[in-house]
C-alpha cells in the first residue's frame, strides 16, 4: 500500500499529521465529489483509531491520538457524531477552512455545489504563500458543548437544566433543532429551562354548588356525602 503526504505540512505540523491530513483530504473530496456524508454544512469522513491503526500500521495509537489532538488544537480539523446508531462513538472528521488552505491550490479542487450555508472564508495563493481570507464577518461555526460546558453556563445563569440529559439529547440528533442545524447551544439551554419550569399539567378544579342545587341534589335522592366529598 502506497501512502503519500505533503512535506511542508509535515514539516509545519509534524509528519504523522501530515499522513492523517492526507488521508482526511482524500476521502472528504472524494465523498464531496459523490455528495455524501454531508450534514451541517460540511462534507465528511469519519474512522475509529483502531481503524486508523490498521490502515497506518507503522504509527502507534499514542502518535495517533497525540496526532488527532494536534492537528483539532491547531484548528485544522473538526470532529462530530453523525452515527445512525447513538451508541455508535465513531467520530467523524471535516477540514476547517484553515484546514483546506494549507494544501497546494488544487488539490482539494472538487464540484461546487450550492446549499444554504453561508462559506467561512477562501482559500488565496499570493507569491506562494497561502492566506485565509474571511468573506463573512458574521459567520460562525458552531462548537458542541461538553456536559461541563452546560452545566457551568446553567450554573452561572440558574438555569433549571439537567447538563448530561442535555448533551445526551443532541448528541443522538446530531445537534438539531427541529430539522434545522442548532447555530446556538446557550439559546436552546435557555429554552429549555423555560419549558421544565412550566407546570407539566392543569389543576383539575372542583366542581361549584349553589344552595339550590345541593337542595335539588337532595331531594333528588342523591347521595349527600358523596356531594359533601365533591366539595372538598
Amino acid at each position: 500500500m502506497i501512502h503519500s503526504f505533503d512535506s511542508d505540512i509535515a514539516k509545519q505540523y509534524g509528519l504523522v499529521e501530515a499522513i492523517l491530513l492526507q488521508n482526511f483530504a482524500f476521502w472528504i473530496a472524494k465523498n464531496e465529489a459523490n455528495e455524501r456524508n454531508y450534514f451541517d454544512g460540511r462534507y465528511w469522513t469519519y474512522n475509529s483509531v483502531k481503524a486508523f491503526q490498521e490502515l497506518f500500521p507503522y504509527i502507534t495509537t499514542k502518535q495517533l491520538r497525540r496526532a488527532l489532538d494536534h492537528i483539532i488544537a491547531e484548528g485544522l480539523i473538526i470532529t462530530g457524531n453523525y452515527n445512525a446508531d447513538r451508541y455508535n462513538r465513531t467520530l467523524w472528521y471535516a477540514l476547517t477552512e484553515k484546514g483546506k488552505c494549507i494544501f497546494p491550490i488544487g488539490q482539494m479542487d472538487v464540484p461546487e455545489k450550492a446549499n444554504g450555508f453561508a462559506p467561512e472564508g477562501k482559500c488565496t495563493n499570493t507569491d506562494n504563500k497561502q492566506q485565509i481570507i474571511n468573506t463573512d464577518n458574521n459567520s460562525k461555526v458552531f462548537t458542541r458543548p461538553s456536559v461541563e460546558d452546560v452545566a457551568e453556563y446553567c450554573r452561572e445563569h440558574s438555569l433549571n437544566v439537567d447538563a448530561k440529559r442535555f448533551v445526551d439529547y443532541y448528541n443522538s440528533n446530531g445537534w438539531r433543532v427541529g430539522r434545522n442545524p442548532m447555530k446556538d447551544w446557550k439559546a436552546t439551554c435557555r429554552n429549555w429551562s423555560r419549558t421544565d419550569d412550566k407546570p407539566k399539567g392543569k389543576l383539575k378544579s372542583k366542581p361549584t354548588y349553589d344552595i339550590n342545587d345541593i337542595q335539588a341534589r337532595s331531594e333528588s335522592g342523591a347521595d349527600i356525602e358523596k356531594l359533601l366529598e365533591e366539595l372538598g
